[in-house]
């Protein structure tokens, strides 16, 4: 029907049979024309519908879901970002971030992402987990990062102090901030929109987006660059396969780590590219937390 909606892309493949008997497929379809970066996302759904959800977090007391629109997490983007250009982080001192999912995790990453820095989401096992932070402790020793973000310093704390001798950076909590710490609530004083303006459009292809470690099953852990390239490319690939994501935003209810590449780059991003609404599970996929995620 010529009024029917495409839910996927038109079948369209290349057939090359080799003389060793090996068949190779490539799809004939180019790439559309790639977005400059994952911070157009943000700035085209605040512009276009501001008040649309993009995350969904529950209330630490009444348990009740709090929205944050595309047009609130900006604005908050923007002055995180504005903060971030005053600190001593870049491309060479990344930020890492010593956190579950959260809305606060998830702002500083893209304020960083928006002027150029990267972020290392690391994951929670090496800081609840380890007995000796061994992980841990490589990991910073390897990235000397500018600037640690803890989500709860009662949670993240023995992890904090057992890695303060293998890095210098300054150390932002949300929660049970002390001393020289700095309590996140700083990072979102002021904007200047003229500055971070400069430092979104010196965002381009080659731009190292985050540094994401694997596991260390085969030694240790190493750190994968990831650009913004690979992020946008993944993105209007996923859009031509699944092009119903242009006529319905996606909706995901999701627990999965922003420190794994398919919660942090798949999920969330395809949420932002598609203007979709991300509700932060809290739950897990075992007898004791499956309850919350039902709830």
């Amino acid at each position: 029907m010529a009024n029917q909606v495409r839910l996927f892309a038109d079948v369209s493949v290349a057939l090359e049979e080799r003389v060793d008997g090996s068949m190779l497929f490539r799809s004939t379809q180019p790439l559309p024309r790639l977005d400059r970066c994952v911070g157009e996302w943000l700035e085209r759904w605040a512009d276009e519908d501001p008040s649309r959800p993009f995350l969904m977090e529950r209330d630490l007391e009444d348990a009740d879901w709090r929205p944050l629109t595309f047009g609130e997490a900006r604005s908050r983007v923007h002055a995180i970002a504005t903060w971030l250009l005053g600190q001593d982080v870049s491309a060479t001192r990344p930020i890492m971030v010593l956190s579950g999912n959260s809305v606060r995790h998830a702002l500083l990453a893209l304020a960083a992402m928006h002027v150029g820095v990267p972020i290392c989401p690391v994951s929670t096992g090496w800081s609840l987990l380890a007995e000796d932070h061994r992980n841990l402790r490589a990991a910073f020793a390897m990235l000397n990062p500018g600037l640690v973000y803890v989500e709860d310093l009662d949670q993240f704390g023995k992890a904090v102090v057992d890695t303060l001798d293998v890095h210098d950076g300054r150390v932002v909590a949300a929660r049970g901030a002390h001393g020289t710490m700095l309590d996140y609530a700083e990072l979102e004083g002021q904007s200047d929109e003229g500055a971070v303006r400069s430092a979104f459009l010196g965002v381009g292809h080659d731009t190292v987006a985050k540094l994401l470690f694997t596991s260390g099953s085969v030694g240790v852990p190493k750190a994968v660059i990831t650009t913004q390239r690979m992020l946008v490319s993944n993105m209007a690939a996923k859009g031509m396969l699944w092009s119903f994501l242009e006529q319905e935003p996606p909706v995901f209810l999701d627990w999965l780590p922003w420190s794994h590449t398919f919660a942090g780059n798949q999920t969330m991003n395809t949420v932002l590219k598609f203007g979709g609404t991300l509700y932060l599970d809290t739950g897990r996929p075992t007898p004791v937390l499956f309850e919350e995620t039902v709830r």
